[in-house]
């Protein structure tokens, strides 16, 4: 997490940064392993040269002692990305068997309630009112509603 000056460091800053932490919480691995950077920004170059800022300067000397490779990332064809997206997707006829559940809760000071109400496929409604006995809050009543409406079509 960013803070304080860091938050205005430039983009390659934030990814020097990011890679000397990394190399900092995971040293054994870096120690031990050959390490490759994928990344769009010329880290190599910028570390690599000696016009840097004294912070740059002092992260390339740190990231110096282990074995860091930088490589370009490669680049999502448009096409692969959308025959990506087109298998992920299923198309499903509407069930006319769906159940459909409604429900909403809500919390004061003076107690909790919950309503809900259940359509079933036939067409038959229920509507089942809730009173808690305990304080929730209005999300909390919420969930309990919802709990109670499947428990409701369960039956």
């Amino acid at each position: 997490m960013l803070a304080g000056a860091e938050t205005r460091y430039s983009p390659i800053e934030k990814a020097a940064l990011a890679l000397v932490n990394a190399s900092q919480k995971l040293r054994p691995y870096f120690q031990s392993h050959a390490i490759t950077v994928l990344t769009n920004l010329p880290l190599k170059r910028i570390l690599s040269s000696m016009e840097v800022s004294g912070r740059m300067t002092k992260w390339a000397v740190e990231l110096s002692e282990y074995d860091i490779q930088y490589a370009s990332k490669p680049a999502i064809k448009a096409q692969v990305l959308a025959d990506f997206v087109a298998e992920g997707v299923t198309l499903c006829d509407k069930n006319d068997e769906a159940w459909e559940i409604y429900v909403d809760g809500a919390a004061s000071k003076h107690g909790a309630g919950a309503g809900v109400v259940v359509k079933m496929p036939t067409g038959a409604i229920h509507e089942i009112a809730i009173r808690f006995q305990t304080l929730k809050t209005n999300n909390a009543s919420e969930y309990e509603a919802i709990l109670a409406g499947l428990t409701a079509a369960e039956t």
